[in-house]
C-alpha cells in the first residue's frame, strides 16, 4: 500500500522560473511563486519517493507521474 501526499512550498519571490510558478496556494500565498511536492509514503509512514512539479500543476496530475518515477 502506498499513500500520496501533495503540498506546495512558496518562495518570498514574484519571479517565475523553471519550477517556480504561480498556482493555487494551500497557504494563501497567491502573489508568490511556488513549487508542488508529491511525496509517496509506505504504510509505516516512511518516505519512499517524491517528485517536484511546477507551481501551477494541479495536484490531481501528480500521482501517476510520481508513481511512474
Amino acid at each position: 500500500m502506498v499513500f500520496c501526499y501533495v503540498t506546495t512550498f512558496h518562495f518570498e519571490s514574484v519571479k517565475a522560473a523553471t519550477l517556480k510558478d504561480f498556482g493555487y496556494s494551500k497557504n494563501a500565498r497567491f502573489k508568490e511563486v511556488q513549487v508542488v511536492l508529491g511525496l509517496l509514503i509506505d504504510c509505516e509512514g516512511r518516505p519512499i519517493g517524491y517528485d517536484l512539479f511546477p507551481g501551477n500543476t494541479f495536484e490531481g496530475y501528480t500521482l501517476e507521474k510520481t508513481l511512474k518515477k
